[in-house]
């Protein structure tokens, strides 16, 4: 039915008069109006953007409601660049401050799907120049904000509204897209910046006021060998040893987190590094690299099966993450036996508890000392904002734990951290399997023994503070336990 057949259609007032005739369009009729297909015009009147009547199972819309509509995309496309120009103007101007904000593409001002792309890689771009991880497209009654998240810490870097909010939610989502499986949907992709490509893990999480998407980067440190993990030259050097591929279990206490996923890569790759295959045993593989070998354990997988597939790759070392039933326990201290080099990590508060949960699990104690090789015990601390610490001389109890003229550092606070920190520094205790021995064939009832002065907890939290990183009061409790 066209324009012309229902333009006699007619309303009544409440007076009884007749109002003026109204004009109705068939589905075509509108689709061309508004140059859109007809599947979107559909669309529209799903999402309730686009009014329309039917009658005969055929769609109508009244020209007031098409002009109403025009209108409305209009006065949006006006407020999506307006949107668009602020937040790239914001961005650009945070990248020409530090000199970073290179040659940008020529880029069409009329087409804004360009210009939000443009904007993304701006976004993305700045939070890659800030070695930050991770970023959160938080959804707002009103818009967006955005998150940057570094080793816990979370600030709000932007706000977008709504219009531009669904906009680079789209352009987000399109580096890496998620399968329609399960609530929350997970996809890996890779972005490019400054010649290098990143890796990214892409998360939606629904929440009530929308999709929260988490973009994850897995940042490649420079220096991956232990010292870069925060071991003391000491400590690297009692573990080095130890590490060399022969057969054995080393065992690796923390709590779960991602420092916990940090030390078992730079042990891996430190393997890797010598030219040793590695088997990585992953709940769930997160991050792909291409010199180690990940198997999935997944959430309720056969461990004993996956195992068996690990110890006949013939690897040089096995790292295994997050050792949870005594199955998995046995496993590894008869991989051990068996000639391979096992890394086991426990989540435990320290090296003690996590001998005791190893040995709850239906082992001898004999086996289990006859294939240790070495432990290490790694606890979290908040580390001081590089932007805004304030370094000062000591006074009173400092003084006394660290020394007379010893310069530590304050938290001031800024727009970078806050409250003064920003991200962890990891502290370390080893000890040889020859040291621990002696106590795993006895009553286990006393404390295990402090490791050597240079390779002890006390002696990595001491460095950290000398140098900068974590405040004295905060330490104070590792070096005096």
């Amino acid at each position: 039915m066209s324009a012309a057949e229902t333009s006699d259609t007619s309303a009544a007032t409440p007076g009884g008069d007749t109002a003026q005739s109204e004009v109705f369009y068939d589905l075509d009729e509108a689709a061309k109006r508004l140059q859109l297909q007809r599947a979107e015009v559909y669309r529209r009147v799903v999402d309730g953007a686009l009014k329309s009547e039917k009658r005969d199972r055929h769609l109508f819309f009244a020209a007031a409601e098409l002009e109403r509509y025009q209108r409305t995309v209009a006065d949006e496309g006006q407020q999506l660049r307006s949107a668009l120009q602020e937040a790239t103007a914001h961005f650009t101007e945070r990248l020409t401050a530090r000199g970073q904000l290179g040659e940008l593409p020529a880029v069409d001002a009329a087409n804004t799907d360009a210009l939000v792309a443009e904007l993304g890689r701006l976004i993305l771009r700045d939070a890659l120049l800030d070695s930050i991880p991770d970023l959160y497209f938080d959804p707002l009654h009103d818009g967006m904000r955005l998150l940057a998240g570094q080793e816990g810490n979370r600030r709000e870097r932007a706000r977008f509204p709504a219009v531009l909010a669904n906009k680079l939610v789209e352009w987000v989502i399109s580096l890496a897209p998620i399968p329609n499986e399960g609530s929350i949907g997970q996809a890996l992709g890779q972005h490019a910046c400054n010649g290098v490509s990143y890796q990214l893990r892409l998360a939606a999480v629904p929440t009530l006021l929308g999709q929260l998407i988490h973009l994850h980067f897995f940042l490649d440190v420079e220096n991956r060998g232990l010292e870069g993990l925060g071991y003391l030259p000491a400590q690297a050097n009692a573990l080095k040893p130890i590490l060399s591929g022969r057969p054995g279990l080393v065992i690796l206490a923390g709590s779960p987190g991602p420092n916990a996923e940090r030390q078992q890569l730079g042990f891996a790759q430190h393997l890797a590094d010598e030219g040793r295959l590695v088997v990585c045993l992953q709940r769930p593989v997160q991050y792909r690299d291409d010199s180690l070998v990940q198997l999935d354990m997944g959430s309720e997988g056969d461990f004993s099966a996956l195992w068996r597939t690990a110890l006949d790759m013939r690897p040089n070392a096995i790292l295994v993450e997050d050792v949870l039933d005594p199955t998995q326990v046995r496993s590894l201290i008869q991989g051990a036996g068996a000639g391979a080099l096992v890394i086991a990590f426990v989540s435990a508060s320290g090296i003690r508890d996590a001998l005791l949960r190893l040995l709850s699990s239906e082992v001898i104690a004999a086996d289990l000392a006859r294939v240790l090789l070495g432990a290490v015990e790694f606890t979290s601390m908040r580390q001081l904002c590089q932007h805004c610490r304030q370094a000062g001389p000591t006074a009173g109890e400092a003084e006394a734990l660290f020394g007379e003229g010893a310069v530590l550092a304050e938290p001031r606070g800024c727009s970078h951290c806050g409250d003064g920190y920003l991200g962890y520094r990891t502290a370390h205790a080893v000890w040889s399997g020859d040291a621990l021995r002696p106590w795993i064939a006895g009553t286990r009832e006393d404390p295990v023994p402090a490791a050597n002065a240079d390779l002890s907890r006390s002696a990595s939290v001491h460095r950290a503070v000398l140098d900068m990183d974590v405040h004295w009061a905060e330490a104070r409790t590792h070096i005096t336990s």
